[in-house]
């Protein structure tokens, strides 16, 4: 074929990375069910019993194991030689595991914010799409919004937005912040936005997004002082008792957010229940294991 054929040239690209694609996708598969029999086990597994329960060759498993124990997910016993799982897969289920169980605690509670402010609450975490509702608690005041799970908020002309654009790398809002400028006029530069947040340790905006409505939002963090999600409560503007509303959202997610002291007084807890939770090791390092392809 023609080197300038470019027809027939891009489908044979295309069916070149369509099969190496599937040949990826096949190998990564087959690295989960490869790291899935050894959590199953329970125990380290020598090559041989590892080799059997997966029913591969022991060369071809070896290659796996080798890219596993390369990467952290794995260790090998230097006298024995069997294999077992490593540091990495331990730090990142540990991390998946207070993840899940914080967001989760703080989402559970949000009935009780509501309760105490009278306001409508909610709980967003960030998504591909930025800024987004996974729970909405109605409050006692009759304030309607279309807000509802699932609700895409704006990084730049909302409270909740505000939050994650301070407390997330800039790289990871790069993108959705300069479609949000070459949409609207922002007075602040983002810099400055960054710098108020942090050092109020909460975000409000002021009947910007929604007319006669101010948002005031705080961060969950873990205790990595990482953001985990945004607590927002929503009320009516110019309220007198706004000030209140925000020391009350503020002490809402200081409960809410783990410090070095409660860490270490988890990791026991969260070491034992790492046993019934490596599964997730796995999902979470689909990324990492890309290079099986």
């Amino acid at each position: 074929m023609h080197p300038l054929d470019t027809n027939g040239g891009d489908q044979h690209r295309t069916g070149g990375l369509q099969e190496l694609s599937r040949a990826g996708i096949q190998s990564l598969d087959i690295a989960l069910r490869t790291l899935r029999v050894l959590v199953d086990a329970g125990r380290p597994l020598s090559l041989k019993e590892f080799s059997a329960r997966c029913k591969m060759s022991p060369s071809k498993l070896h290659r796996y194991l080798q890219s596993f124990v390369s990467a952290g997910m794995m260790t090998q016993m230097r006298r024995a030689g069997d294999y077992d799982l490593g540091n990495f897969a331990l730090e990142v289920g540990l991390a998946a595991i207070q993840r899940i169980d914080q967001v989760n605690s703080v989402a559970d509670r949000l009935p009780e914010l509501a309760i105490q402010t009278g306001a409508p609450v909610s709980m967003s975490i960030w998504s591909a799409q930025g800024p987004t509702i996974v729970r909405w608690e109605k409050g006692s005041q009759p304030i309607n919004t279309a807000f509802s799970v699932g609700s895409l908020l704006p990084l730049l002309s909302s409270a909740t937005g505000n939050v994650f654009l301070a407390y997330l790398p800039a790289s990871v809002t790069a993108d959705l912040v300069a479609a949000e400028t070459a949409m609207c006029d922002e007075t602040k530069s983002i810099e400055t936005i960054v710098a108020e947040v942090q050092h109020q340790g909460y975000a409000i905006m002021r009947g910007r997004f929604i007319p006669g409505l101010t948002g005031i939002s705080a961060p969950v963090l873990n205790a990595y002082s990482q953001l985990l999600g945004a607590v927002t409560i929503l009320t009516r503007t110019n309220q007198p008792n706004e000030q209140r509303l925000v020391e009350q959202l503020l002490t809402f997610v200081r409960n809410g957010s783990l410090g070095k002291t409660e860490r270490h007084n988890h990791a026991s807890e969260l070491s034992l229940r790492m046993k019934q939770h490596y599964l997730p090791c796995a999902l979470f390092c689909v990324e990492m294991l890309g290079y099986f392809g």
